[in-house]
C-alpha cells in the first residue's frame, strides 16, 4: 500500500494514510506506467492544427496544448471537438519572420516591432 508519512505527535502510534497514484485515479493500477504524448503548439499554424487534431482524434496523441495569442487558434478553436486540449502560456515568438503578440493591449511585453520578444532573456 502506498501511504505518505506522518510525523505521529508524542503518545501516538505512527501512522500512514493511503495515498492514490494519478495511473490509478486514471483506471489504472499503481505499478502500470503511463505515457503521455502532447502535441505542442496547437495554433501556431495551420499544418500544426491539422496534425494536432490528426494524432489525437486517430489516438496516436492523448492531449494538446493551445497557444492562444498565436495566429491559428482561432482556427484550432473552431476545429475543437472535445479533444483534451490545454493552455499553452507563451511569451515569446522565436521565429524571425512568423510572430505573434500578446491578445491585449500589454506594452511591456512586446518588442520593439509590437511583437513578443524572440528569445527568453529578452523577455
Amino acid at each position: 500500500m502506498a501511504g505518505v508519512w506522518r510525523q505521529p505527535r508524542a503518545g501516538r502510534r505512527v501512522a500512514f494514510a493511503s495515498v492514490t497514484t494519478l495511473a490509478e485515479r486514471l483506471g489504472y493500477s499503481a505499478d502500470d506506467r503511463l505515457l503521455i504524448i502532447n502535441c505542442d503548439d496547437l495554433g501556431s499554424s495551420y499544418a500544426a492544427n491539422v496534425a494536432c487534431y490528426e494524432a489525437l482524434r486517430s489516438g496516436v496523441a492523448t492531449s494538446a496544448t493551445l497557444m492562444v495569442p498565436a495566429p491559428w487558434a482561432r482556427e484550432a478553436a473552431a476545429s475543437y471537438m472535445g479533444e483534451d486540449v490545454g493552455v499553452h502560456l507563451t511569451l515569446n515568438a522565436e521565429y524571425d519572420l512568423y510572430r505573434w503578440g500578446p491578445i491585449t493591449h500589454a506594452p511591456s511585453l512586446v518588442d520593439g516591432d509590437g511583437d513578443f520578444p524572440r528569445t527568453v532573456q529578452d523577455v
